[in-house]
């Protein structure tokens, strides 16, 4: 013959039991395991903060960590003349007759040229330029547009402020276009998934 509390648990179903008369105080550490619940049956409303740990799940049920936002890379000053395509994150010197010879941060309180991939792996552009010349830098591999080369309008103060165009090549070369902004280029807003 079973004892009182055995005979209880294993005679009186999930019908016969009030409403949230069963408290988690009441029940061993360990006694219930998935198995014993139904489908859906455990919600995320009625889980606490912090009692789930990595070690609950199964391999899967946790998706991967997003990364991180990666540090700005500024353009830097060019290393030498005709540096470009080859020298990349740095502003293009180019030497010739009549030649405004680089593109260069504006400066005058404005951000300087720089670049970054967000968590979602979407590189964007910042800063404001100005220059006389057509390639004004060449991002690095990993940071170029695939497909061909991609378009963006952008604010220039040219013509009493107005829009232009900057072209980024699958080869990283960002050229503004037109090839001449004596005051400023903003490169802000730009961005595309390489």
């Amino acid at each position: 013959m079973l004892g009182g509390t055995t005979y209880a648990a294993a005679t009186i179903g999930a019908g016969e039991i009030k409403k949230d008369a069963v408290r988690s105080r009441h029940v061993k550490e360990g006694a219930v395991k998935s198995a014993n619940l139904g489908t859906n049956s455990v919600g995320t409303d009625k889980v606490l903060d912090g009692t789930l740990l990595k070690q609950d799940f199964q391999a899967g049920q946790i998706p991967p960590a997003v990364p991180p936002t990666e540090p700005i890379r500024l353009v830097k000053e060019p290393t030498g003349t005709g540096n470009c395509p080859a020298a990349t994150g740095e502003f293009c010197l180019v030497q010739g007759p009549g030649v405004n010879p680089r593109w260069a941060n504006f400066g005058n309180g404005y951000a300087p040229a720089a670049f970054y991939k967000d968590r979602s792996g979407i590189v964007h552009l910042q800063g404001s330029i100005e220059g006389t010349f057509a390639a004004a830098f060449v991002l690095p591999p990993g940071y170029r547009p695939t497909g061909g080369d991609h378009w963006f309008g952008v604010w220039n103060s040219e013509a009493e402020s107005d829009f232009g165009a900057v072209k980024i090549s699958a080869d990283g070369t960002v050229q503004p276009e037109p090839a001449s902004y004596t005051t400023y280029l903003s490169l802000d807003g730009i961005q595309f998934r390489p």
